[in-house]
Order: structure tokens, then sequence, then C-alpha cells
């Protein structure tokens, strides 16, 4: 002991109770963002808003596996999804990276016809086939909505974000002078940064 005592059995015990409360967090932290995960995709596959908007409130990783929240979103071409999933950090070149290791290990034969001066390919089953251009069209789909989401929809967030920053701090200006002076306090509900507006930040 850095103070010259002997440990006490107390100690040792609570020392061993801290440990262990400290694991049981860490199990729970994580058993409740694998449940938020699995909501997040659960609610792209259902088109489900709400359930959507849930799965990020309670804490689910956008990038989670790989990318699969936006690889999900692009396949079914949910606009809506992708905005959001990348307003909250989603990154498409971490996702587009993880579906390219995944084609380039999808085994196929490569032939090259002279007559028609071109090539094709030929693949262990259809399912391998049907996969690869899959994730063809995904990629296409992740970069197209990137470019368009860049040029078109993140100005649009950040002045949002600016102006509900704004908000919030003349708000709370407000009910700290509210409260100096005994005042009831007023407590709005604030929106999250990418809540949606009509008719902003959907590719047409």
């Amino acid at each position: 002991m850095a103070d010259g005592k002997a440990p006490t059995l107390s100690s040792i015990f609570s020392d061993v109770v801290s440990v262990a409360d400290a694991e049981a967090q860490k199990q729970f932290d994580a058993a409740k963002l694998r449940e938020a995960n699995t909501l997040l995709l659960g609610a792209i596959a259902a088109n489900d808003d709400t359930m959507f908007d849930k799965a990020i409130n309670d804490g689910a990783n956008v990038n989670a596996d790989n990318g699969k929240p936006l690889e999900h979103a692009a396949a079914a071409k949910n606009n809506l999804f992708l905005r959001k999933l990348l307003t909250r950090g989603a990154d498409v070149s971490y996702a587009v990276a993880a579906l390219e290791t995944e084609q380039g290990a999808i085994p196929r034969k490569e032939r090259y016809d002279d007559y028609y001066e071109r090539r094709s390919y030929t693949y262990k089953s259809k399912e391998a086939e049907r996969r690869y251009k899959q994730i063809n069209a995904i990629v296409k789909a992740l970069n197209e909505y990137e470019k368009f989401y860049l040029e078109k929809v993140a100005p649009i967030e950040t002045v949002r974000l600016q102006q509900q920053v704004l908000d919030n701090v003349t708000q709370l200006n407000r009910n700290v002078d509210e409260a100096l002076h005994g005042k009831k306090v007023y407590k709005p509900k604030l929106k999250a940064p990418g809540a949606r507006a009509p008719n902003m930040g959907d590719k047409p």
C-alpha cells in the first residue's frame, strides 16, 4: 500500500464490488447499445420514422456493423433516413469500403469475348451474382446521395443547427432571468438538430 498500511478486508471487499459494478455497467451499456442498433436497422427495414428516431435517441451507432444502417437505407432508397444518418455523423466512405471489401471476396471468373470485345463474368452461384450487383447499386446510391447531401442538405442543416443553438441560448437566458426574479421557468421541448423540415433536404 502507498501509505504503508496493510489493506483491510473491508477495503478489499469494497474494491472488488467497485470492479464488479463497473463491469456490470459496461455490460449493461453494451447490451443497450446492441438493442438500439438492432432497433435502428429494424426501423429502416420497416420504414418507421418514429422507431428510427427512438433508436437514435437511445444511442444507436449510425456506423454500426461496418456501416449497415447506411447500406440498408440506400438499398431501401430511403433518402430521409440517409439524410438523418449523415446529419448524425454516418460515414459513407467507411460503409463503401466495407461493401467493396465484401464484394472483392465474392468469387467470380472473368472471360473476355474477342468477337464482341468485352468482358463477362461467371459467378459461383446466383446468390453470389445477385449480391455482387446489389453492392454495385448500393455503392453508387451512397456516393450519389453523399454528393447531393454535401451540396444541398449540409448547408441547410448547418444553418438550422446554428439557429437552434441561438434559440436555446436565448431561452436559457430567459429562464435564468425569470428564476432570479421569482417567476415560473418555462422549459420547452427541444428538437433534435436533424429534425425534419418540410421541403428541405430530401432528394426529389
